[in-house]
């Protein structure tokens, strides 16, 4: 199978280089395999990579006649093409595990496409990255927003907005229009022309029971992203935010909504997170988690 395949390689790779002392490797971390889209988890030179499998047989085609087109500069077909193919194109006309794994690439390829302007969006971007970490909701897997779910909600904030809008009208609008959301009945679709567009057939069947947040993909088939959310990371993303949204009103700086510290290394007084916790929190549970199990580069 094409993962047996890829481990066999980069095992190989990766001895060939230590046998000749290169540093600059490829190396195998983990392998995800009881997941919903199964991936492994590389490291290249530092960089932490995940590598997935789409089965899509003719849009890999087209990567062969991209390496073709430095022989054959005249053929019309490579790989670059496939950014600009419709959504609704026969390259597309996938099985619905393949069209999941590829799903994300074509997202980010509709957002560059639809943001106006992609450098103010990356420096908001950073922003509100640092103000969810700092206050403690980055993280999907523990059921928070995730770099992609960030990227996500704040496209449909800046289409919603004029094309000339700065970081800091992006940031702004982003606290207060998911401080003042309705996460148990409203779901979040990232372009929001779409969301009129949707035929019967196409809207999401949401459970509520299950998905007390819904940040859905922009390509079909349509998926909530915020899988892993539960009542209470939702709840508390909630709070955060309409704090945040609040102290913005009355005057607060970014630093302080962030809890960022002063050139002199401290916290203001006013804006501690960990005096805040003391004070709003009377009760504290310990949790030890321990790993059992055969092997855990399969989970």
């Amino acid at each position: 199978t094409f993962w047996q395949l890829a481990r066999f390689r980069i095992r190989t790779a990766l001895t060939k280089a230590q046998s000749k002392g290169e540093t600059d490797v490829v190396v195998l971390r983990r392998f995800v395999k009881d997941a919903a889209v199964q991936m492994m988890e590389l490291e290249a030179c530092g960089v932490k990579v995940d590598l997935q499998y789409c089965a899509a047989a003719r849009l890999a085609e087209k990567y062969v006649h991209s390496i073709s087109y430095y022989f054959y500069p005249d053929s019309s077909s490579s790989w670059e093409d496939v950014p600009i193919l419709p959504s609704d194109s026969p390259l597309f006309s996938l099985p619905l595990a393949s069209l999941v794994t590829l799903n994300a690439y074509r997202d980010v390829i509709t957002i560059k496409r639809t943001v106006p302007s992609l450098d103010t969006f990356r420096t908001a971007h950073r922003a509100l990255k640092l103000f969810l970490i700092r206050r403690g909701i980055w993280g999907a897997r523990f059921g928070y927003l995730g770099g992609f779910h960030l990227t996500l909600l704040l496209t449909r904030v800046a289409l919603l907005l004029p094309p000339s809008a700065t970081p800091s009208h992006l940031i702004e609008s982003f606290i207060k229009t998911y401080a003042q959301w309705d996460w148990a009945r409203d779901m979040v679709y990232p372009i929001p022309s779409r969301e009129k567009e949707q035929s019967s057939s196409a809207v999401y069947k949401r459970i509520l029971a299950k998905e007390p947040m819904v940040v859905l993909s922009i390509e079909r088939p349509l998926s909530n992203l915020t899988y892993h959310a539960s009542q209470n990371s939702v709840d508390s993303l909630a709070w955060s935010l309409k704090e945040a949204h609040t102290m913005l009103a009355k005057g607060k700086t970014l630093s302080e909504v962030c809890y960022v510290p002063t050139e002199g290394g401290a916290v203001s007084p006013n804006t501690d997170p960990l005096k805040e916790l003391a004070n709003n929190y009377k009760a504290f549970v310990r949790l030890d988690v321990h790993f059992w199990g055969g092997n855990c580069m399969k989970g």
